[in-house]
């Protein structure tokens, strides 16, 4: 009977992947968005664009760590080995994540600043 049962790993194995698949979909759509305002030249355009991700904008560092959490409880061994061996690019990757996520709320300063002084 035992040997009918999913094996834990296998089914660890595909939540993690499952995680971090979620976690690149949604960072991708950012990444996207991202792109298309460079190409976008009016403001309301631009407005349109920022205001489509917005539900999603900071749903993507959730998949992240969930993800990261799954893997140190399945896999602590492979979380040690990733985490140690490549602090500098987590940490570089982090920084880039925040100020990609501070880029609109400073756009939105920068107007209204703009705004406030004419």
């Amino acid at each position: 009977m035992h040997h009918l049962l999913p094996n834990l790993n296998i089914i660890w194995f595909i939540l993690v992947g499952i995680l971090f698949t979620g976690y690149a979909i949604l960072d991708g759509f950012d990444f996207g968005v991202g792109i298309l305002h460079l190409f976008v030249k009016k403001d309301e355009d631009r407005r349109i664009l920022l205001n489509s991700i917005g539900p999603v904008w900071d749903g993507n560092e959730v998949w992240l760590v969930t993800g990261g959490g799954a893997l140190f409880a399945a896999f602590p061994g492979a979380y040690a080995t990733v985490f140690s061996g490549f602090y500098e690019a987590f940490m570089l990757l982090l920084l880039r994540q925040k100020m990609n996520k501070l880029k609109p709320f400073m756009r939105s300063l920068d107007l209204f600043l703009l705004k406030s002084t004419l």
